[in-house]
C-alpha cells in the first residue's frame, strides 16, 4: 500500500476500528458503496488531520474535524485511515456491497495519552459461616496498588459480618487494588447507541442510592461508593455514567477467582465523562436484577474516569 511508505513502520500501530451498520441506500450510485463516519481519539482532542481512502488510493477523503464521508467502487474490500500523528487503520477483506452505505467508527491511539486508571475496586466478603476464602484476579491491565499487599492472591477468614482476617493476623473491611488500563472503554451497541444514562452532576447521589439499591448492595457499600465517587461526577456539570456489571466486568476490568466458590456474587463497575452539552448519540437505560446475599457472598465495587468523550462518536 503505497501509504505505508508517508511514515515510518514504529507509526504503524494496531488499533481498533467499529463497524457500526450496514445497509441500502438509495443515494449511493450504481457500483458504489458509501462510507462514512468517525475518526475517534483516545485523548479526547478532535482528529483534525488524516486521510480515509481506498487500496491504491484511488479514492480518497480527508478527514473533516473527526468526520469523512467517501464513495469507493464496491469491487474494494480495503480502507483504511492514515495520520502521521496516529498511524494506520486498516480494514481488510471487507465485502462492501454496491448501494450500500457503511458507517465505520475509528478509534485511533495518541501514545501521549495516560491510560485511565482503574480506582479503589475493593472486595466485601460475607459469609453465614466461618470459612477461609483465597481470592486471585487477573487485571485487564496492570496492578498499581494493593491493601493488604497482593502477592500472589489474597487467603482471608471470612465471617459472617465481613471481617476479614488476613494472614498476618490483620483485619479489614475489605479487600482494596487499583490499577491502569491501556483498553478501558465505554462498551457501544452495534447500532452505535450506548447503555448508560446521562444527567445532570448535582442529581448523582440519589442516582446512585437508587441504582446500587437496585444491583443489591447493602447500605455500608453504597456509602462507601457514593462518597468515593459522587464528590468526583458532582464536579462537572454534566456526566455520561455507564455501569459494567459482572460478565462485562469480568471481561472487561478483572477476572476473578475465589475459592470456595462464592454462593453468590455481585461485580459493580462504574465507568463516567464529564460532558458540557446533551450526546448527540442515544442512550438506552441500564436495567439490572438484584442480588441474593444468603450463604458465602462476595461483593465487588470500582470505576474509571474516562477522558474520552463519547460525544465525539
Amino acid at each position: 500500500m503505497s501509504v505505508g511508505s508517508l511514515a515510518a513502520e514504529s507509526a504503524r500501530l494496531v488499533m481498533p476500528y467499529t463497524i457500526v451498520s450496514d445497509s441500502v441506500s438509495a443515494e449511493v450510485p450504481e457500483g458504489f458503496t458509501m462510507v462514512k463516519g468517525f475518526v475517534h481519539s483516545n485523548d479526547t482532542s478532535v482528529v483534525r488531520e488524516g486521510i480515509v481512502s481506498n487500496y491504491g488510493m484511488t479514492h480518497k477523503t480527508s478527514v473533516d474535524e473527526g468526520s469523512f464521508k467517501l464513495l469507493i467502487p464496491d469491487t474494494d474490500s480495503i480502507v483504511f485511515f492514515y495520520s502521521l500523528n496516529y498511524g494506520e487503520i486498516v480494514i481488510s477483506h471487507y465485502n462492501f456491497i454496491n448501494g450500500h452505505e457503511v458507517t465505520i467508527y475509528f478509534s485511533v491511539f495518541n501514545t501521549d495519552y495516560i491510560y485511565p486508571s482503574m480506582d479503589k475496586p475493593v472486595i466485601y466478603c460475607y459469609s453465614e459461616e466461618p470459612i477461609t476464602a483465597s481470592i486471585d484476579l487477573a487485571i485487564n491491565g496492570e496492578l498499581t496498588c494493593s491493601y493488604p499487599a497482593y502477592q500472589d492472591g489474597w487467603t482471608v477468614n471470612v465471617n459472617e459480618a465481613g471481617q476479614l482476617t488476613a494472614e498476618n493476623g490483620q483485619t479489614y473491611p475489605y479487600l482494596f487494588w487499583e490499577g491502569k488500563s491501556d483498553n478501558l472503554n465505554f462498551q457501544v451497541n452495534q447500532n452505535g447507541s450506548y447503555d448508560g444514562v446521562y444527567l445532570k452532576a448535582d442529581s448523582i447521589v440519589a442516582f446512585l442510592e437508587n441504582r446500587l439499591i437496585s444491583l443489591g448492595l447493602n447500605r455500608a457499600e453504597q456509602t462507601d461508593f457514593i462518597t468515593y465517587w459522587a464528590s468526583r461526577i458532582i464536579e462537572n456539570h454534566y456526566a455520561f455514567i455507564q455501569f459494567m456489571v459482572d460478565d462485562e466486568y469480568a471481561e472487561n476490568v478483572a477476572k476473578i477467582n475465589i475459592s470456595p466458590q462464592p454462593d453468590h456474587m455481585r461485580r459493580v463497575y462504574i465507568l463516567f465523562s464529564a460532558m458540557d452539552k446533551s450526546p448527540s448519540f442515544t442512550i438506552n437505560p441500564q436495567v439490572f436484577e438484584s442480588v441474593d446475599r444468603d450463604g458465602f457472598t462476595v461483593i465487588e465495587c470500582g470505576g474509571s474516569e474516562l477522558k474520552l468523550d463519547p460525544i465525539q462518536l
